[in-house]
């Protein structure tokens, strides 16, 4: 993307930057983190469901059918989306899938102007095959660091057999880039599927970590400072000693040095950490019990959002020490649906106002909220009420999603 303007300043007009001649500057974004400054970029909401169902939008809103378009990309079901950059710096979008030979779809920028992957022509089917070939279904995708060799920029957890892919330099649709890992964990159950995971966006290298859940019996093991290649020194059992499919872990969220990771089994086990690697864990001063979490986000300043099964909704102004419950049904009144996607935006359309909370569901139904939650806005985008979508992205960074 080219930069017309720093700080309102004309880019022909700049001579130097931070002492550094203008004409020996390759490249802007090579300077981005001195200059306290991100890119920025046309605001893109992603969804994805079964049935081959995903949408987008870059409307300024985006609580009604009309401002959401169907991306056709052919057969099959989407459990995750991510939007990130590979280690050129290039804008990606990452789907994974639920199939073994098509374990995820991949689409990378042409370098326009506020890029939208938009036709099925932008997205390139990608099966990682370095080390071996992935076995199993692509199941969650997690962006993590950028512009680091020690550092995965990516990772795809696969369904079963403790396997997964991560994904560090070169080309990213190139499968041979993508490193295979089969039962990497040694102590692990070795048979799981991977659930939470994600990379708490801190550049700090001694701060920066991926953290990931090991299905039945939901350990969590966490990988500071490693390229994710499944080493002893790269991973290490942070949280665990658990039995039965009661344990299991749906999902995590990061903020200001608080780590939730949320039980989805009828016998919910929501545990919060601290620690780089989180290694102290406590139960979840949750507000109800028997909820069954699928989903959440935070907007890295201390607010999270969580939500589930038969239409609960959390919320957590203090980082996830303290939480309360609200119930939301979908777009037919009183029709409790099961949420199970959600992502904020971080104030992209307002950098004075609140930013917007998205939710996808079951029963082809979304919602909304520009308060933090407190007032929500359920629709439909499809005409279908058997729709159901998995997850949602927005194209930012500073959220956690």
């Amino acid at each position: 993307m080219a930069v017309g303007k720093v700080n309102d300043v004309a880019g022909a007009s700049i001579g130097k930057v931070q002492g550094v001649a203008a004409a020996s500057i390759g490249k802007l974004s090579d300077v981005a983190a001195s200059l306290g400054e991100e890119e920025q970029y046309t605001r893109l909401a992603m969804v994805v469901g079964e049935s081959a169902e995903v949408y987008w939008t870059t409307s300024s809103t985006i609580n009604s059918m009309e401002d959401w378009t169907l991306l056709d990309l052919g057969s099959g079901g989407y459990d995750s989306v991510k939007w990130g950059h590979d280690s050129d710096g290039n804008e990606v979008w990452i789907i994974a899938r639920d199939s073994a030979s098509d374990p995820m779809y991949i689409a990378v920028s042409d370098g326009s102007t506020n890029w939208v992957p938009s036709a099925s022509a932008n997205w390139v089917s990608v099966r990682p095959d370095g080390g071996r070939q992935l076995d199993g279904k692509g199941h969650r995708v997690s962006y993590g660091n950028t512009g680091s060799d020690d550092q995965a920029t990516w990772m795809l957890a696969s369904v079963g057999e403790s396997e997964y892919a991560y994904y560090v330099s070169g080309s990213i649709t190139d499968p041979s880039n993508w490193e295979v890992v089969f039962r990497g964990f040694d102590g692990s159950s070795q048979e799981g599927s991977f659930r939470p995971m994600l990379w708490n966006r801190e550049e700090d290298d001694e701060k920066s970590t991926f953290l990931i859940g090991v299905n039945n019996p939901g350990e969590l093991w966490a990988s500071a400072n490693g390229t994710g290649s499944g080493d002893n020194n790269d991973w290490m059992e942070v949280d665990g000693g658990f039995s039965g499919n009661s344990k299991n872990k749906g999902a995590a969220a990061y903020s200001q040095g608080k780590w939730v990771v949320l039980g989805q089994q009828s016998a919910e086990h929501h545990r919060i950490g601290e620690g780089f690697p989180p290694t102290t864990w406590a139960d979840l001063n949750e507000p109800a019990a028997n909820r069954q979490m699928l989903s959440i986000a935070t907007d890295m300043t201390g607010t999270m959002i969580a939500v589930g099964k038969n239409s609960y909704v959390w919320r957590s102004f203090d980082n996830g020490d303290n939480w309360e419950e609200i119930r939301v049904t979908g777009s037919n009144a009183g029709v409790y649906r099961t949420w199970r996607g959600i992502a904020y935006d971080n104030n992209m359309l307002n950098e004075d106002g609140g930013g917007t909370w998205l939710v996808a569901g079951s029963g082809g139904d979304f919602m909304v909220s520009t308060d933090n939650g407190e007032n929500w806005h359920p629709f439909s985008i499809s005409d279908s009420t058997n729709r159901q979508y998995n997850a949602v992205a927005f194209n930012c960074t500073g959220a956690y999603q």
